[in-house]
């Protein structure tokens, strides 16, 4: 079956599940949905509270676990945080009305990043000594040789 639905959303970009199947797996789902200010708050809440700082992901699932409290009575539920923070600085920094990201907001990784050339080029070979020489011609000032 698994291998039907992957062609089928290759081909069509969705998937229609057999009526047995969806019901099936419908049983194992709740609705919900979660506002931006929802996320906003549950990021700042965990954070104060926990000293831990959560995803905007991470937040939704924990905001709608929060809001299911009810259907899910004594049920255990598990969220998994699914992305690092520092992923999405500006969400991080309106959630916690702050201008610059606490420690927890940064990684090593995204630091570096910042630090590399982020934007690449490519050109074909045979058009580079055309494209070199035209960058040259409109960007190259005589007259202030000197100055570059």
């Amino acid at each position: 079956k698994l291998k039907q639905w992957i062609d089928q959303f290759e081909e069509t970009g969705k998937v229609q599940f057999d009526s047995q199947t969806f019901d099936s797996y419908s049983k194992g789902f709740l609705p919900i949905s979660i506002s931006d200010e929802e996320t906003f708050s549950t990021i700042k809440t965990i954070y104060e509270s926990e000293n831990y700082l959560l995803d905007p992901h991470s937040a939704v699932a924990i905001a709608a676990a929060d809001s299911l409290t009810t259907q899910l009575g004594n049920e255990k539920l598990i969220c998994l945080s699914t992305a690092h923070p520092a992923k999405f600085p500006a969400t991080i920094k309106k959630a916690l009305s702050i201008n610059d990201l606490p420690p927890a907001g940064k990684h090593h990784s995204t630091e570096e990043a910042k630090k590399r050339c982020q934007k690449v080029y490519t050109c074909d070979h045979a058009h580079l000594e055309a494209a070199l020489l035209h960058a040259m011609e409109s960007n190259w000032d005589l007259n202030n040789i000197n100055k570059i």
